[in-house]
């Protein structure tokens, strides 16, 4: 079978610049052989992304968003905003089979599939809302994204509390549920506390699974194990490590090869997963392949390098479990959930705002914020005689 489908890139204005990809009775997905039948619209995006890539300045396919048009739009796009092209399309579902959508050749011949490319990586977590600053050495406030110790004198930072309770729990072994809501500073959190255990000795590796493909049990783990590459390779020295282990990850029993202490000499890893609540998006043979390798290491630590696995991710990660077992590998009953900032951290925060656009802040409005938000605000500045604030997150 060969389908070659219509693609254009959201945003152009000429079906000239309209381009095919072929789909094959098998499909290259990665390096994996998928057949048709197997194909999902999330393989369909590697076929994409595999033939624009050279055009965009992004190195995810994931990222990438679909939507199935009618060919007919095609003669309108220069009349078309981005905004009706989406509203009058059908979105394509990653973990959705590519024949739902195209059955046969007709349906294929019919359609435009529009193709959506992030403007930059740092947007993939949701577009980072910052403050907009009259001069480039104002810092900024930010959301949605981790700050690394190199930007943290760009931003209006405070220092995460609770580190000192979750360090603990990470060197007394456990597999920690590390939950909060969306935009409320995991991701920062987990970057300072990945400091702090490097300074005491410990080997910290950090992969999201944002990076991860959830289709099959294989790519699961083929993906994983490029994203721990990709980690790796500048945090830890490859001499206590054989790292050809690492670079040929395929299958939980790869996964549990590469971290057993043959491999890892001298070595305590510490696994930072974020995104965990992702596995939601996977067939139960992904969840249990999962969660049921990470259980069996836990249950015989002395085997492995593994000192702890700290998975990262909303409320919803409580609660995930195999189809097998109902016994989750992490510490759900005593789970870590990440702190709010304290009253006196929100007045810290605002009084170096304050003071870098000079103006005072009144301390009641400051309370009034906290009351209400327990500490998650942003701010939009203007100029100096326009500020905005809004209830959401600092960090």
């Amino acid at each position: 079978m060969l389908m070659e489908p219509n693609c254009i890139l959201l945003g152009k204005t000429s079906i000239n610049d309209s381009f095919t990809v072929r789909i094959c009775d098998k499909n290259n997905i990665n390096g994996i052989e998928v057949l048709f039948d197997q194909l999902k619209i999330s393989g369909l995006k590697y076929l994409i992304y595999d033939e624009i890539k050279k055009y965009i300045n992004n190195d995810d396919y994931n990222d990438l968003n679909l939507w199935k048009a009618d060919i007919a739009f095609g003669d309108k796009l220069k009349d078309l905003t981005e905004e009706q092209i989406c509203k009058d399309s059908e979105q394509l579902v990653p973990i959705t089979h590519f024949k739902k959508y195209f059955p046969d050749q007709d349906a294929v011949d019919k359609s435009l599939i529009f193709v959506q490319v992030p403007a930059t990586k740092l947007e993939r977590k949701r577009k980072n809302t910052e403050v907009e600053t009259t001069s480039e050495k104002k810092r900024r406030w930010a959301v949605n994204s981790a700050l690394m110790r190199d930007d943290r004198h760009l931003f209006y930072y405070s220092e995460p509390e609770g580190n000192d309770e979750l360090s603990s729990m990470i060197w007394k072994g456990e597999y920690v549920a590390l939950y909060g809501a969306r935009v409320s500073g995991k991701s920062t959190r987990v970057q300072r506390i990945r400091e702090l255990l490097k300074d005491e000795g410990l080997n910290c590796i950090y992969v999201t699974f944002e990076h991860v493909t959830m289709e099959t049990s294989e790519l699961f783990w083929t993906t994983l194990g490029s994203a721990l590459v990709r980690d790796v390779k500048p945090n830890i020295d490859t001499d206590d490590f054989k790292f050809s282990s690492v670079l040929n990850i395929n299958s939980a029993r790869d996964f549990i090869g590469a971290f057993g202490k043959d491999n890892c000499r001298n070595l305590n890893v510490v696994l930072f997963i974020d995104e965990f609540d992702k596995l939601y998006e996977a067939d139960q043979a992904v969840i249990t392949s999962c969660l049921e390798t990470f259980h069996g290491i836990k249950n015989s630590k002395y085997n492995y390098a593994i000192q702890s696995i700290v998975a990262i991710g909303t409320f919803s990660i409580l609660h995930l479990k195999s189809e097998r077992t109902s016994t989750s590998p992490f510490n759900v009953n005593e789970p870590y959930q990440n702190p709010n900032f304290t009253f006196d951290q929100v007045k810290t925060l605002y009084k170096a705002f304050g003071d870098e656009y000079n103006f005072t802040i009144d301390p009641e409005i400051i309370k009034d914020i906290y009351t209400r938000t327990s500490g998650y605000v942003k701010i939009h500045v203007k100029s100096k005689s326009k500020i905005h604030f809004s209830y959401n997150s600092v960090i």
